[in-house]
């Protein structure tokens, strides 16, 4: 199984699980989230500037004043997204 980065250097096995996770302002730029389930997670005002989130599920996320400039989305599903 592969491995993706997030924030700071930490390294979190690939597919990652974020189902419903709280990240609410956390600072996630260049944050490596291939394929990562973010489904209803809560990114509102969270740096996601230039983070890679090809293939993610982003299914009901809810993505409120997020930065997303310069972020990688392709083939990400989007359905049903909050403020994007």
């Amino acid at each position: 199984m592969s491995r993706m980065r997030i924030a700071g250097g930490l390294e979190v096995e690939r597919p990652t699980n974020l189902k419903g996770a709280d990240l609410r302002a956390v600072n996630m730029k260049l944050a490596d989230l291939r394929y990562a389930n973010l489904e209803a997670a809560v990114l509102q005002k969270t740096d996601l500037r230039r983070a890679d989130l090809r293939d993610a599920i982003l299914l009901d996320a809810d993505l409120s004043g997020a930065d997303l400039r310069g972020a990688k989305m392709t083939s990400a599903d989007l359905r049903g997204v909050i403020g994007c």
